[in-house]
């Protein structure tokens, strides 16, 4: 497994499909070992969720969509979130990703969490979002709140994902 940095990243980016599509500003988005990512839509999280072994025994938390101002800006406070992200990832199937929250939602009381983006997963992601700032947060739509980052794998996977976020929010 050979992890890829900005140069890696750049030239998947030029592939077909690409590594990841719709990226505003590649100049500000790409890091030396990943790329920002940024949000699309927030979600609230309203109420409970049923989680089993199966997906037919899972049921997302019910939601209530949340709108930016006309500026772009949307007050969040302290509460549970999910935020939708503006660009298409395309997991090829011997690369896996993963993504950490930005050190700026870090530093501003913000977690973002996310699983694994597992080879051949193909969408706009979401990403559960938590603001513990007892102020709550200012975000702007196009604000960057994550780093992706990928690993090649020495082989192709056998399976590539083909769960129920697969072409998600497509």
């Amino acid at each position: 497994m050979r992890y890829l940095k900005d140069k890696d990243i750049a030239a998947a980016l030029q592939q077909s499909p690409p590594l990841v599509e719709g990226v505003t500003d590649l100049a500000t988005q790409l890091q030396p070992n990943g790329i920002d990512l940024t949000v699309h839509s927030i979600v609230r999280v309203t109420g409970a969720a049923r989680v089993g072994f199966s997906s037919d025994e899972t049921k997302p938390a019910p939601a209530e969509a949340l709108e930016f101002d006309a500026d772009g800006w949307l007050f969040l406070p302290r509460g549970n979130y999910r935020a939708r992200l503006a660009e298409r990832v395309n997991i090829p199937p011997d690369v896996v990703g993963f993504a950490r929250a930005r050190s700026t939602m870090i530093r501003n009381g913000v977690s973002v969490y996310t699983a694994i983006w597992d080879s051949g997963y193909q969408g706009y992601s979401e990403v559960g979002l938590v603001v513990h700032n007892e102020a709550g947060i200012h975000l702007k739509c196009g604000a960057r709140i994550l780093q992706m980052y990928f690993f090649r794998l020495d082989d192709a996977v056998d399976k590539v994902y083909s769960g129920r976020y697969q072409g998600e929010n497509t």
